[in-house]
């Protein structure tokens, strides 16, 4: 999921929050710089926050990857059951908690070498911070050839910071990645869809959200729900849920 060591290389120097680093994301400056806007997350972003949430011990972490898996998958078939009912606003919502679920699952099938490499309070960061999160969904969301396709224009463009525009065209050629806003705007468009609230001059609500917006983020969504679930070895366990809403899935993509 994050980059492995003889990988790392290809990426730019690293910089920004520590737990970003300690996971492998610092190895995507380009997208930590440039979209979930990680240069501007430092420790002292999270020094009022005094979180002390419990960690799980690396037995509890093994059952948590089945659970928070299966509980994004849940937030998908949630979603489906909202948007066919047209509650664009609240199905939406839970395609992001979806998301979110599904990193926690990736965060705690890594758990033992996380906790070898992290302290607590970074530990803390990747579990409990939404931003945080959705940039873990951003990086590895990101396919082979997209990733080779930065590696590139670093190699052509020695010494040089990758910029928003060439990294926005790179993404939309790899529709399977999330944009690169994602990590910035989820948790926001999550509660778009979950409140009401005064907007200054108009009132915002979760039936501002259209069909056409759900649908926008759904696939990608999926998406990465299933590749989590086939990357820890429970695919099988929601072939009948697949099959049953109309989903031929190809295992040999994801």
């Amino acid at each position: 999921m994050c980059l492995a060591p003889h990988q790392r290389e290809a990426w730019a120097e690293p910089r920004g929050n520590a737990a970003w680093k300690a996971y492998g994301l610092s190895q995507f400056d380009c997208v930590e710089a440039q979209s979930a806007q990680v240069a501007h997350l430092t420790p002292a972003t999270f020094d009022g926050m005094r979180t002390r949430q419990p960690l799980p011990t690396a037995r509890h972490a093994a059952k948590g990857v089945g659970l928070a898996a299966s509980n994004a998958w849940t937030h998908i078939e949630c979603a489906e059951a909202l948007q066919k009912i047209g509650h664009f606003g609240a199905a939406s919502a839970h395609l992001v908690l979806a998301v979110e679920e599904a990193v926690k699952a990736r965060v705690y099938y890594q758990w033992p070498a996380l906790v070898a490499s992290m302290t607590p309070k970074e530990l803390r960061e990747l579990l409990y911070t939404h931003q945080v999160r959705h940039g873990i969904a951003v990086f590895d969301s990101m396919s082979q050839p997209l990733r080779a396709s930065i590696a590139r224009w670093h190699i052509d463009h020695p010494g040089r910071r990758i910029d928003r525009k060439v990294l926005t065209r790179m993404f939309a050629r790899h529709s399977d990645a999330f944009r690169i806003s994602w990590a910035q705007r989820a948790d926001r468009d999550k509660q778009r869809g979950m409140h009401v609230d005064w907007g200054g001059r108009a009132w915002i609500t979760p039936a501002s959200v259209t069909e056409a917006q759900y649908q926008g983020r759904f696939i990608r969504c999926l998406d990465f729900v299933l590749k989590t679930n086939a990357a820890i070895g429970l695919l099988d366990e929601i072939k009948a849920d697949l099959a049953e809403s109309g989903w031929d899935i190809d295992e040999d993509r994801l």
